[in-house]
């Protein structure tokens, strides 16, 4: 699915195959020679309508709350189940990547933004997505950077 989006849209963004199959992005750490602060993950959170946001935070940072809550205005934000992620946006709980997901609004963390490339996951344990910030922004429909980490 996202090597067919990549694909398509021609980004410059690549997966990266890692030797071991690893449960978040900054897991892989270990595997690559890249700071931790260049490491992305994504957190999947439901409103009262059952739509779904996509927070993309710096793997080594925690997300704040009531900074989401105040930026969306839909009601009480939930984390997504394991099902209710696979059911809106097409990959398993951990690894959703911040582009090839429809129909779901995307916070960026404003300090991702300012990095020339992340690496976050890529809809697979052995893969991760190698990208510009520029190109998450570029290529999600409802996109808003902000600031969301504690």
């Amino acid at each position: 699915m996202l090597k067919e989006f990549i694909e398509i849209n021609n980004l410059k963004a690549r997966l990266l195959a890692v030797m071991k199959p690893v449960s978040s992005p900054l897991g892989a750490a270990s595997f690559i020679d890249v700071s931790a602060s260049n490491i992305a993950k994504t957190v999947l959170f439901i409103d009262k309508d059952k739509c779904g946001v996509l927070c993309v935070i710096p793997a080594n940072s925690s997300i704040n709350e009531q900074k989401i809550q105040k930026i969306v205005s839909n009601g009480l934000l939930l984390p997504a189940s394991q099902k209710q992620c696979l059911e809106t946006t097409g990959y398993e709980l951990e690894f959703v990547p911040p582009v090839s997901v429809y129909g779901i609004k995307v916070l960026l963390d404003e300090s991702l933004a300012e990095k020339k490339t992340i690496y976050c996951s890529a809809g697979e344990k052995q893969k991760l997505l190698v990208i510009s910030p520029h190109e998450i922004i570029e290529h999600n429909e409802d996109i808003q950077v902000v600031d969301i980490c504690i």
